[in-house]
């Protein structure tokens, strides 16, 4: 996930554990996660089982990291309308009867 907050400031945030791929993938990771730092990317990681363990030590942290990137919550009244926003509903497709 991609959070961004204002003056392009944006944090890469990743939930790493075995449910959402094994360790096989964590080479692919960091490789991907090396090209985007080089373009000037941050990230922010945690496991799956701190999360689970340690919620609001995570919590606290994630939302630490974002105040000092100056990423806050800001709600639609406050959001810049120069930023292209997408938004796609995606359904199912359903054959056309014959």
């Amino acid at each position: 996930m991609v959070v961004e907050g204002y003056h392009d400031a944006r944090l890469a945030v990743e939930c790493d554990g075995d449910k959402y791929h094994g360790a096989d993938k964590w080479a692919d990771d960091m490789q991907r996660q090396r090209v985007l730092e080089r373009a000037g990317w941050v990230f922010w990681r945690c496991f799956a089982s701190a999360f689970i363990r340690r919620l609001k030590e995570v919590l606290e942290d994630l939302l630490k990291t974002l105040a000092e990137r100056g990423i806050e919550p800001m709600g639609a009244e406050d959001a810049p309308r120069s930023v292209h926003t997408e938004h796609r509903v995606v359904s199912s497709f359903t054959e056309p009867a014959a």
